[in-house]
């Protein structure tokens, strides 16, 4: 292991060092050579290991910018069909009910108009039957 992946010495006692700066230091070194080891790049030249991470770091910010731009509304989608699932009508289905109260208002109002006008029409025919 390099020298880096063990502990790091103290000048007077040769015991490892525990402020958290250097515990900190320690553990970014080991997962660098972590990602080295498990990437490969440890066979690399410096050119290679360069564009390698250019590579994924461009592939990782495209994700992370599709993920903000569209996630929200997928879990929209989502929770929309869920809502649906479960309860069987849409979020917006109290619309509807204030249209369905007006059209029974207007089919009764347009009701009455018909029943009033077909009984005075009734009136006239048997009127015009007397005189006849």
């Amino acid at each position: 292991m390099p020298d880096y992946g063990k502990g790091i010495k103290d000048p007077e006692g040769g015991a490892t060092s525990k402020s958290p700066l250097s515990s900190f230091t320690r553990w970014l070194q080991i997962k660098k050579y972590q990602y080295e080891v498990t990437t490969s790049l440890y066979m690399l030249t410096p050119t290679e290991k360069f564009v390698f991470n250019v590579i994924i770091l461009v592939l990782f910010t495209l994700l992370v910018a599709a993920a903000v731009a569209y996630l929200p509304n997928h879990i929209a989608v989502i929770s929309n069909r869920l809502w649906y699932y479960v309860h069987g009508e849409f979020l917006y289905a109290t619309a509807g009910t204030a249209a369905q109260s007006s059209t029974k208002q207007a089919l009764e109002t347009t009701g009455k108009l018909v029943q009033g006008m077909a009984s005075q029409t009734a009136e006239q025919v048997v009127r015009q039957a007397h005189e006849l």
